[in-house]
């Protein structure tokens, strides 16, 4: 039962943003976008926010919110501690501030794309499927990456206060933000694209093939000089498996070269075909999905590099929307396009099914309405398997 209802929550979840996505795609103007898209941002709140023991970092994080409701200090970051103090300061349970997480993180991607009308019946049920696996299991860092995506919206939009105040946000919620917050200011300066997509696609191939993740651990003196910070002392420990994934934080597992390259398929076609089009706005989307796309071809089993990587998916998972909004529109259509629109289809298909499907334990699967199976007990589980 516990399966069904996992398997059935997700669907019906994916099959409401796909459903109230394609009526904001519809209409005419954005005036309604809000009152419209609240139906899928709630939701995602209550699929998402009202897990029960969903990965390591939901159990960890579980004991560390009790500490806080307990009136005892964090090492974690001010603006991370502030937020979460106000949910311990007035007693809330703790799926209550997993929620204002997950209600953050779907509030934010709708409001980073709404400029994308049209785009938004392709783009957000397939970004959901995406950015929500990785985001359970990294709450604090997907708090962070939420307030940045709302602040890049602003700085785009030439609110540059407002802008500030967020990344200032983003920073004090995580302090390995400041790289992104670095990045996206530098993109926005390119006013082309910095490379063509099947140059990328050559570099790609090529770091793939022939780059070593023992190259990463010249940068673990950066993190060892910081083992005098108590923010930052775990990480300094182990800062070669940090960064070349060995030893006891290689928590991803390193894939083969052949089905390296086979997975990255779909992302060399959506970059082949999605990059079309070139407003400002757009150039600076494609040149941050060709960064993740780099970063990608060298993030295998490196738990840190893949963190980056998937803070840029949202840029890629744009790409491949205007790639598919492109072949669905573009008239001849010929075999290849064809052929193409269907393998990209099939890779959203695939995350869909991979969204949807079962965990490896039903005690993975429970919602705070089942039985709330003692958090430590749930964290051996995954760290026994």
């Amino acid at each position: 039962m516990i399966t069904i209802q996992y398997v059935f929550l997700h669907f019906l979840l994916w099959a409401i943003v796909a459903i109230f996505s394609l009526k904001i795609s519809s209409q005419k103007s954005s005036r309604k976008y809000w009152s419209i898209a609240c139906v899928p941002i709630i939701a995602f709140t209550i699929e998402e926010g009202f897990r029960w023991g969903r990965h390591i970092d939901w159990c960890a994080y579980y004991y560390q919110y009790q500490y806080m409701v307990d009136g005892l200090e964090t090492t974690h970051e001010p603006f991370f501690r502030f937020i979460w103090g106000i949910f311990a300061s007035l007693n809330m349970p703790y799926p209550i501030v997993i929620a204002f997480c997950s209600f953050l993180l779907v509030y934010s991607l709708f409001y980073f794309f709404k400029p994308y009308k049209n785009l938004i019946y392709i783009l957000l049920p397939f970004l959901i499927v995406w950015v929500a696996p990785k985001a359970i299991n990294l709450i604090r860092w997907y708090m962070g990456l939420s307030f940045l995506l709302i602040a890049f919206r602003c700085y785009l939009d030439k609110r540059k206060l407002v802008s500030l105040v967020f990344s200032l946000f983003s920073f004090f919620t995580h302090y390995a933000m400041l790289p992104l917050i670095l990045l996206f200011l530098l993109i926005t300066v390119f006013k082309r694209r910095i490379c063509k997509p099947w140059i990328i696609i050559f570099v790609s191939l090529g770091l793939i093939f022939f780059f070593s993740s023992s190259f990463m651990s010249r940068f673990a003196p950066i993190l060892e000089n910081l083992s005098n910070i108590e923010r930052f002392s775990g990480y300094a420990m182990n800062a070669e498996g940090w960064l070349t994934g060995e030893g006891q934080n290689a928590a991803i597992e390193k894939k083969s070269t052949v089905i390296y390259i086979l997975t990255s398929l779909p992302f060399y076609l959506y970059i082949l075909y999605g990059s079309g089009k070139k407003t400002r706005e757009e150039i600076v989307f494609y040149n941050l999905a060709i960064i993740d796309l780099v970063l990608r071809s060298i993030s295998s089993g490196l738990e840190l590099l893949g963190r980056y990587t998937a803070s840029l998916d949202p840029f890629l998972i744009f790409i491949a929307a205007n790639a598919v909004y492109s072949l669905r529109n573009s008239l001849p259509r010929s075999l290849l396009k064809g052929s193409v629109l269907i393998i990209i289809n099939i890779s959203i298909f695939i995350q869909v099914c991979r969204f949807c499907a079962p965990m490896g334990r039903q005690e993975y699967m429970h919602y705070v309405w089942n039985q709330q199976i003692v958090p430590s007990k749930i964290y051996d589980l995954y760290m026994s398997d």
